[in-house]
């Protein structure tokens, strides 16, 4: 599969995964929801580096604006709008490569591809590393465990918590699935150049290690600490 793809598909499932527990799952997230997280990544820059690299629309696509985007809101409430709409193409997609698989979400690729790629790791660790809840990452950790794609055992130096490490199925059902997701990364990214995928890749990793770097102080803050936070310092 082309790793670059899938990159930036794990990238920006994990900037609206960000999102989603910022709000706790408590209502359906609108595109003005994500403007807190863009603003304090000078998205204006980021707009002013696509002019320079000369990202191509067609002169029809201008015109027949299939997005329609909102001419009197700012470039922050646009681009928060996009990032969900693509998120959503995402997971759409992704349900092709999930066919005939006991995985059902984009998070439990998320989760059993990290397990992929590492010995072994804590239950609270895996879940922290994918900024989730806990009740919303204990429960993806058991549809591995069930479905026997993972398996748990005990900490030789914490006996209070668990590791995890994946199985030989779920090593089997990832490697089977990477040319499927490679196909969805394709066709996410598919009318880009070469040139605007790098770029659109560098600006996702800006984002992702800012929310990174920010997450655990801004995580339990209320809406009045956000908006002095944002104020320039």
């Amino acid at each position: 599969m082309h790793r670059k793809n899938y990159n930036l598909l794990v990238q920006l499932i994990h900037l609206v995964e960000e999102l989603e527990n910022e709000h706790g799952f408590e209502k359906d997230l609108t595109m003005q929801d994500f403007q807190d997280y863009l603003n304090r990544s000078k998205p204006k820059e980021v707009a002013h580096s696509s002019q320079q690299n000369q990202i191509s629309i067609k002169p029809e696509q201008r015109e027949s604006d299939v997005i329609n985007l909102d001419k009197k809101k700012n470039v922050e409430n646009n681009i928060s709008r996009l990032l969900l709409l693509i998120n959503r193409h995402a997971r759409n997609y992704a349900k092709k490569a999930f066919e005939n698989t006991p995985l059902q979400t984009l998070e439990e690729l998320s989760y059993l591809a990290m397990l992929y790629n590492i010995t072994s790791i804590t239950k609270s660790e895996l879940i922290n590393q994918n900024f989730q809840e806990k009740t919303s990452g204990t429960e993806i950790i058991r549809r591995l465990l069930a479905n026997e794609l993972a398996v748990q055992f005990n900490d030789g130096l914490d006996k209070r918590s668990k590791r995890l490490k994946i199985t030989e199925n779920g090593k089997r059902l990832l490697e089977s699935m990477f040319k499927k997701l490679g196909l969805v990364s394709e066709l996410l990214v598919h009318n880009l150049a070469t040139d605007e995928r790098d770029m659109l890749l560098a600006i996702l990793q800006k984002l992702d290690i800012f929310h990174r770097s920010e997450y655990a102080e801004i995580r339990n803050m209320d809406i009045q600490q956000l908006q002095a936070f944002l104020q320039p310092k």
